[in-house]
């Protein structure tokens, strides 16, 4: 092991770590799938004046200062308050949110700090030019404690040092650097350019130089994002994941309902077919 000159981290984005001082959680920790937050959303997203079921100011505010909008019970910002609601006395004791990859660092480190991706995946990040920080109007909407947001790094920057603890359960050197690294989609994007993916939604990631926000009616939950190559951009849009981008990957005609269709037929093989014959384009609950 002594080879190895340094450490990164790459893994699933949008889940939940509280944690307290010493950075143990506060929570069971909440994967991007956890769904329990539906009326968090609703007050939060759902409720007011509404355009396409969604609330016009906190929609409009989200995709002008972020680029994105929390339009999903899965986004984490929900969750958060879902512990804020449901588990008050957990949610007293948290100091910092982190995310799946963060929380390895600073099991690692020590240290707590989210990288850019990380932190545009929370939709409260400010992601305007010259103006990249946790916003302070996006927190005021839902509702976040802006003492509970760590410090924002790049992914290429040095996040600290592997301590001596970390060390020996891992069998590494003392004192090699930990890197930010990469949540899986912003790095799919970056290494990839482009890309296609089809399970029970259609993912369609795309790199470009300048931030952009396309919206396709309400399917899409995600929008561009191009101000650095690390952040997440994608569309998420059910069953017509492949439209907007089909011509990059050179689907055309009824090819991308066709594939989803077979995705659909392989999954009812595998999974639960009462509730697999009931789904419809998009995730329906399942993944």
């Amino acid at each position: 092991m002594d080879a190895v000159e340094g450490l990164s981290f790459c893994s699933q984005m949008q889940g939940l770590v509280l944690v307290d001082k010493d950075g143990i959680p506060v929570h069971r920790p909440m994967s991007y799938m956890d769904q329990r937050a539906r009326k968090e959303l609703q007050d939060g997203m759902q409720s007011g004046v509404r355009v396409q079921g969604l609330n016009v100011v906190n929609l409009v505010r989200s995709m002008m200062l972020t680029g994105a909008a929390s339009t999903s019970v899965k986004d984490p910002v929900w969750k958060y308050n879902w512990i804020r609601n449901h588990e008050p006395e957990n949610f007293r004791r948290a100091y910092k949110w982190l995310d799946v990859k963060e929380y390895l660092i600073h099991r690692c480190t020590g240290n707590f700090i989210m990288t850019r991706d990380s932190a545009f995946s929370t939709m409260v990040y400010d992601t305007r030019k010259g103006k990249e920080q946790w916003s302070p109007s996006i927190c005021r909407a839902f509702g976040v404690d802006m003492e509970h947001l760590p410090k924002v790094i790049r992914s290429e920057e040095e996040a600290g040092r592997l301590h001596e603890k970390a060390a020996a359960e891992l069998g590494l050197p003392a004192g090699i650097p930990v890197f930010g690294g990469g949540g899986v989609d912003g790095l799919e994007d970056v290494l990839h350019d482009a890309g296609s993916g089809t399970w029970t939604s259609g993912w369609n990631p795309r790199v470009r130089r300048r931030r952009r926000c396309l919206a396709h009616r309400r399917r899409c939950r995600r929008m561009r994002n191009g101000t650095d190559p690390h952040l997440l951009g994608h569309f998420r849009m059910g069953g017509d994941g492949h439209r907007p981008t089909g011509h990059r990957y050179r689907f055309h005609g009824g090819c991308h309902r066709r594939r989803t269709e077979r995705t659909v037929q392989l999954l009812r093989r595998a999974g639960d077919r009462r509730k697999m014959s009931r789904m419809g384009p998009g995730s329906s609950g399942i993944g």
